[in-house]
């Protein structure tokens, strides 16, 4: 039996798309550049179906960057996303950006032997996301909306700082390491939430914006 679980990235300035087979993901396409999504996201998924010879109908799983992030790139994900899944006959699997990043560098923490991974999610230009995760048993705290200048209050060297962040500050020594959003960051945690049976409902599904969403002009609204 195939299982097929199509990967979406849209909650920075990567335009993503993964496509998975049976827990091995066959092909990642990641475009780095502001303001893509709009007008790359569907060719993207449509260029790996095609080249792989996979046929959309024979999708299992949908999963999706659920935020926080780019209010307009997690809506638009969103609604390709929700589109697919609409009855949930094709399974919905919402993946938290902070959790991603971390699940992939996990190895890599192990092998520095840092106590904790910290991901560093940009918002504005005064604030970023904030989360922590145990390297040991993968424990989690909630995110946290902290000023950029508080963060080196908080910055202890046994920890391994990522996220798309984190080359914003100076005394922080890792960086160059997943600093960029990936769909091959969803797409190796969406492999375990779907043998997990972690899946969300379509019709209900929102993206986990954190902050208030405020649109700059009424043509960005997007009713999803």
């Amino acid at each position: 039996m195939r299982n097929i679980i199509l990967c979406l990235e849209s909650s920075d300035n990567t335009c993503g798309v993964a496509l998975i087979e049976n827990n091995i993901i066959l092909a990642a396409n990641n475009y780095y550049s502001r303001n893509l999504h709009d007008r790359l996201m569907a060719d993207n998924i449509k260029y790996l179906f095609d080249n792989l010879n996979i046929d959309i109908n024979q999708l299992n799983a949908v999963a999706v960057s659920s935020g926080p992030g780019s209010f307009t790139g997690l809506r638009i994900s969103a609604a390709i996303a929700k589109g697919l899944c609409f009855d949930n006959t094709v399974k919905f699997i919402a993946i938290p950006n902070g959790e991603a990043f971390a699940y992939s560098a996990l190895d890599f923490a192990k092998s520095l032997n840092k106590e904790k991974i910290v991901c560093l999610i940009n918002c504005n230009s005064s604030e970023i996301y904030y989360q922590e995760f145990d390297v040991l048993n993968f424990n989690c705290t909630n995110i946290e909306l902290i000023e950029k200048s508080k963060l080196q209050q908080r910055f202890d060297q046994n920890y391994l700082y990522i996220g798309t962040a984190v080359n914003q500050f100076e005394f922080i020594s890792s960086k160059g390491f997943f600093d960029i959003c990936k769909s091959d960051y969803i797409a190796a945690l969406a492999i375990k939430y779907f043998n997990e049976n972690k899946f969300t409902d379509a019709s209900d599904y929102q993206p986990n914006y954190i902050k208030e969403f405020i649109p700059k002009s009424p043509s960005k609204i997007l009713n999803i």
